[in-house]
C-alpha cells in the first residue's frame, strides 16, 4: 500500500511539473510573439498636403483633411519618444536611440506639436503656416493659419490650440501674433496680431512660444515676446506677456522689463525662468521673474558663457532640483546644455555639456535622460541620466534622425509632466507643450506591450488553475494536507462544542 501510495504521489508530481513546465513555455512564446509585433510596427506612411486644398482663411472656416490609415503612432511605453522635423515625424524607443515608426507629412516642417487630451496630435508646419491637427481616427486636418505667419510654438487649453506665430523676418507684417483654434470644430477661431502697444516699436517685434501658465491659481494664455535681434539696431523683446482670452487682448507691461525672451518654464505660481536670444555676438541671459501683483520683475540674470558664433539661447527647462534649470545655447557648429542653480540671489554655472549644431528644443525623459534636438545636422543628442546627476561626467549619444529636427515629445509626457510645480507650492503650473493633458503611452489594444501583457496575465491565470486542480486532486481524502477526513474531524469537534454549549 505505500509503495502504490508513492507511486501515485510521484506520478503526481510529474503531472504539476509537466503543467509548469507547460505554462512557462506559454508564457515564452507570448514574449517571443510581443517582440515579433514590436518589429512588425516598424513602417512608413505618407500624406500629400497639396498647396491650395484649405478651401480658404476665413476664421470659423473648417480645414480640408486627408487621411492616414491609423492615427499619430503612440508609442510603446515611458521610453518612447515623437520627434518631429522636415517632411513629418519620427516614433522612437528606448528614449530616443532606436527608430520604431516613420510618418511622413510630406512638404512640411514640423517645428512644435502637442499632444491632445483625447488622443492625437497638434503640429505647428512652420513652412507652410498651417495648424495640423492628427486626430486618432486618422484625419489630418490642416487649418491654414492666414493672416498669421510661420507657427513656432503652441499649447492646449480648455478645447483650443493657442498657436503663436513668429511673423515675416526679419520685420514682421502684421502677421507675428497669436491664432487660436477649435479643436472639436477643427477651425481657426480667431487671430490676434500682436502690437504691443505702450511699447517702443511694438509691432516689429517677434512671438516665439505660447504657454499655459498658473496665475492667480488659475491657468492662463502666455507668449514669449522676443522682440527683433536681428535689426540694426536690436528692439528689445516685451519678455513674457499675458493674453486676456476675454477680451482678446494682449497685456504687454506684464513684464516689467526689457527682456528678448524666447523660452521659459514656470517653476511655482510665484517663480519663472527665462532664456533669452541675444543680438548677435552677444551673450543670451538667464532670468529669473517673480510674481508681484499683476506683474513679473526681473530679480536675477547671467549671460551664458561667451560663444564664437551662432545664435545664442534656444530653450530652458527645469531640473530634478528646485531653482535649477538647464539652459541650451547655440555656439559656431555645435551647440551646449548647461546647468545652474540659483542660490543666494545668483545665478551659478555647474556644469556644461556639449551638443550637435544648433539645438531648438530640448526636453527631460521619466528616465532622467535628457534630449536635445540639433536642427542643423538633423541628429538627436541624449544624455542619459543628467536630469538625475547634472554634475556627473555623461557620455552622450548621438543617433541621425529627421532633417531639421526641431522638436521632440516624450510619449510618457502627460503622466510625467518635467514642468509641473513643486509639490510644497499652492498651484500647479504647465508650459508648453507639457499642458494638454494628452496621454501618448496608452497605445492601441492591439501593440505589442498590451498583448504581451495579456499573454503574460493568461498563463499566470493557466498555472494557478492547474496548480490548484493538481493540489485538489492529491490531497482528496489525504489528512496530512486537509483531505475529507481533516474536514470530517473539524466538523464533528464543532457539533460537540456547539452540543456542550
Amino acid at each position: 500500500q505505500f509503495g502504490s501510495s508513492g507511486s501515485s504521489a510521484a506520478a503526481r508530481i510529474v503531472v504539476v511539473c509537466s503543467l509548469a513546465a507547460l505554462a512557462t513555455m506559454w508564457m515564452f512564446l507570448v514574449s517571443v510573439l510581443s517582440v515579433w509585433l514590436t518589429s512588425a510596427t516598424i513602417s512608413t506612411e505618407e500624406v500629400v498636403l497639396k498647396p491650395g486644398t484649405v478651401a480658404g482663411n476665413a476664421v470659423h472656416h473648417p480645414a480640408s483633411t486627408v487621411l492616414f490609415s491609423r492615427g499619430p503612432p503612440s508609442g510603446h511605453g515611458e521610453h518612447s519618444v515623437n520627434v518631429f522635423g522636415e517632411g513629418g515625424m519620427q516614433t522612437r524607443t528606448n528614449n530616443g536611440l532606436h527608430l520604431e515608426i516613420s510618418s511622413r507629412l510630406n512638404s512640411t516642417l514640423i517645428s512644435w506639436a502637442v499632444a491632445l487630451p483625447h488622443g492625437g496630435l497638434a503640429l505647428c508646419d512652420e513652412r507652410g503656416s498651417k495648424l495640423l491637427l492628427w486626430l486618432p481616427d486618422g484625419t489630418v486636418a490642416a487649418i491654414d493659419l492666414a493672416p498669421l505667419k510661420v507657427p513656432v510654438g503652441a499649447v492646449y487649453l480648455e478645447g483650443k490650440v493657442y498657436v503663436a506665430c513668429f511673423g515675416t523676418w526679419p520685420v514682421p507684417r502684421n502677421d507675428s501674433g497669436l491664432a487660436v483654434v477649435d479643436v472639436a470644430n477643427r477651425w481657426l477661431e480667431a487671430t490676434y496680431p500682436y502690437a504691443g502697444v505702450g511699447r517702443p516699436n511694438g509691432s516689429e517685434v517677434h512671438l516665439h512660444n505660447a504657454y499655459a501658465f498658473s496665475w492667480d491659481c488659475k491657468p492662463e494664455i502666455f507668449v514669449a515676446v522676443v522682440g527683433n535681434p536681428w535689426t540694426n539696431p536690436p528692439i528689445a523683446g516685451h519678455g513674457l506677456v499675458r493674453f486676456d482670452r476675454e477680451a482678446g487682448s494682449f497685456l504687454p507691461w506684464s513684464t516689467v522689463a526689457f527682456a528678448n525672451v524666447r523660452s521659459v518654464v514656470q517653476q511655482s505660481e510665484d517663480v519663472f525662468f527665462a532664456l533669452t536670444q541675444a543680438p548677435p555676438k552677444q551673450p543670451s541671459q538667464l532670468l529669473r521673474l517673480e510674481k508681484h501683483g499683476h506683474h513679473l520683475l526681473q530679480v536675477a540674470s547671467t549671460p551664458l558663457p561667451s560663444r564664437k558664433g551662432g545664435d545664442g539661447g534656444a530653450d530652458v527647462l527645469l531640473a530634478s532640483e528646485k531653482d535649477a534649470v538647464f539652459a541650451t545655447d547655440r555656439d559656431l557648429g555645435h551647440g551646449w546644455v548647461h546647468y545652474y542653480q540659483y542660490k543666494s540671489g545668483a545665478f551659478q554655472l555647474r556644469a556644461s555639456h556639449m551638443t550637435g549644431n544648433h539645438p531648438r528644443h530640448a526636453a527631460v525623459l521619466p528616465s532622467g535622460d535628457v534630449l536635445v534636438c540639433n536642427r542643423l545636422d538633423g541628429t538627436l543628442t541624449s544624455f542619459p541620466g543628467l536630469a538625475r546627476h547634472p554634475l556627473k561626467k555623461v557620455q552622450p549619444v548621438v543617433v541621425e534622425t529627421l532633417p531639421a529636427v526641431s522638436f521632440v515629445l516624450p510619449a510618457a509626457s502627460a503622466k510625467h509632466d518635467t514642468n509641473e510645480g513643486h509639490a510644497s507650492e499652492p498651484c500647479t503650473a504647465h508650459s508648453g507643450g507639457h499642458s494638454s493633458g494628452g496621454n501618448l503611452r496608452g497605445g492601441h489594444s492591439g501593440d505589442a506591450s498590451s498583448w504581451k501583457t495579456m499573454g503574460r496575465d493568461l498563463g499566470f491565470i493557466i498555472l494557478g488553475i492547474a496548480i490548484s486542480i493538481v493540489y485538489e486532486s492529491i490531497c482528496r481524502g489525504d489528512p496530512r494536507c486537509g483531505g475529507e477526513s481533516t474536514r470530517s474531524r473539524r466538523e464533528s469537534r464543532r457539533n460537540v462544542s456547539v452540543g456542550e454549549l
